[in-house]
């Protein structure tokens, strides 16, 4: 009997072991950072920074991952893991073998310490597929990121999206059918065809998600055509797919330290750090719509003072510019066949930036919102009122570099609400991805055919 007692203990040691680290390394399957010490995190496809990274199966695409570790922690063992997901963002019921080739864990070996900067950190990168991890199927993926040194401890989660390259996509932007949103929303009028695939049941088993920017908690989830007619999705019901066009982003600019970019008031320097007031802000719910060039809630990191480059211009609506400027931000690396951080990531430093929102008291909280907090309301991202100077104000630590954001409440059923904070107008400029899945016959997982992207403004169309 001891044997068997011995081997007892042994299973229920290992058992409470799992079962404490498994407790530990708990995480939600949406864009989410656990860990305080990590800031600016950027997701880079082809150098191109997307809110929702979209890879093409089996090209030469590739999606970059970098981001900074505050903490003064040395030798820290930091792990990705990809995990594969069904449409609606849930593990799907497969093997890491059957949808990666290698390794869908592995260790980030690339890092480099900070540079010259009061703050310091240390910056981190990597890229899928990479020598280790290649992907084999199309679908939703997860990317956990997690410290093995600390009991496995999840430092981040991000979403991203391989595609095949299965629909031919035509669209059409036009005024909401409802007369009561003509003024506020944007409608969307979509078909597609499905090419080189066998659809046993169309209006069963292919589903439409939408989401606007990188808002994933307003995306519109499993959106049914109208009818499915010689192999062409109809989604023209009335006022099925439309989205509040909210307003254009606020912006600031603080690539440069030693003066005052765009939206910032004072700049106060300090010997541990900096301190960024930006100029304070109002409703602009009973505002004209005014259109300004903006990233769609984007941020870029850099720092102008070391590389002495000029300001960019945010007024100059120069698509050239635009995409010189995306470009300036992850470099191609023929020789390790991979994309690089550049050096302003480890010369630009960090801020404190004060925001502030000159408004009366409302009957709900204010969040500052932008791709800095995932696009959701994070609570340390809520803004305080001050009752003597009737604002809300919140502080924030970034790092240099050129934001967009909005003030945003929390609307009806969680979604997210500018309606009192910032307005809504038909004319704003969005970006959106229309995701199609399909569940094969019999499949055991949800295949991306198709990722759609468009712009409300100017209404072209990409499908990938």
């Amino acid at each position: 009997m001891k044997p068997m007692r011995s081997l007892l203990s042994i299973f229920v040691l290992v058992s409470l072991i799992t079962t404490k680290v498994a407790s530990q390394t708990e995480f939600e399957y949406k864009n989410l950072v656990y860990n305080d010490q990590i800031k600016s995190l950027q997701c880079i496809v082809n150098g191109i920074i997307s809110p929702v990274p979209v890879m093409r199966l089996n090209s030469a695409d590739k999606l970059v991952i970098e981001f900074d570790d505050l903490s003064d922690e040395e030798d820290n063992e930091f792990y990705y893991k990809l995990i594969h997901c069904t449409k609606d963002w849930e593990p799907s019921p497969i093997q890491d073998i059957e949808f990666v080739e290698g390794f869908a864990e592995e260790r980030i070996r690339d890092w480099q310490l900070s540079l010259g900067t009061k703050q310091i950190f240390t910056h981190y990168w990597f890229s899928i597929p990479n020598r280790d991890s290649r992907l084999r199927i199309s679908g939703n993926y997860l990317l956990l990121v997690y410290d093995r040194g600390n009991d496995s401890a999840p430092l981040f989660t991000r979403r991203f999206i391989v595609a095949e390259s299965n629909v031919l996509p035509n669209l059409q932007w036009v005024r909401p059918t409802q007369t009561d949103l003509i003024r506020f929303n944007q409608q969307l009028n979509l078909s597609f065809l499905v090419k080189d695939v066998r659809l046993i049941n169309p209006m069963r088993d292919v589903y439409l998600t939408i989401v606007q920017n990188g808002n994933w908690t307003n995306a519109m989830y499993n959106i049914a055509p109208r009818v499915f007619k010689d192999g062409l999705f109809t989604y023209d019901q009335f006022g099925l797919i439309n989205f509040p066009g909210t307003n254009e982003y606020r912006f600031f600019d603080t690539r440069t330290l030693n003066g005052r970019g765009w939206g910032v008031k004072t700049i106060d320097y300090f010997i541990d750090g900096y301190e960024v007031l930006l100029t304070p802000s109002t409703p602009r719910d009973q505002k004209v719509y005014s259109f300004n060039f903006d990233f769609n809630g984007n941020f870029y990191i850099d720092n102008v003072d070391f590389f002495a480059r000029a300001i960019f211009d945010s007024n100059v609506q120069n698509k050239n510019k635009l995409v010189e400027f995306r470009n300036n931000f992850a470099y191609f690396d023929a020789l390790e066949n991979e994309w690089q951080g550049r050096e302003k990531d480890f010369r630009a430093d960090y801020a404190n930036v004060i925001f502030s929102l000159k408004s009366p008291r409302l009957n709900k909280d204010v969040y500052v919102f932008g791709a800095f907090s995932d696009f959701q309301l994070q609570p340390r991202f809520k803004m305080k009122y001050d009752d003597r100077r009737e604002m809300y104000i919140a502080d924030i630590l970034l790092k240099q570099g050129y934001y967009d954001y909005l003030f945003a409440t929390e609307g009806d059923n969680g979604r997210i609400d500018f309606s009192e904070t910032e307005g809504s107008w038909q004319d704003a400029e969005n970006e959106y991805k229309s995701i199609v899945y399909l569940r094969d016959f019999g499949g055991r997982y949800d295949r991306v055919l198709g990722v759609i992207s468009s712009n409300s403004a100017d209404y072209t169309l990409n499908g990938r």
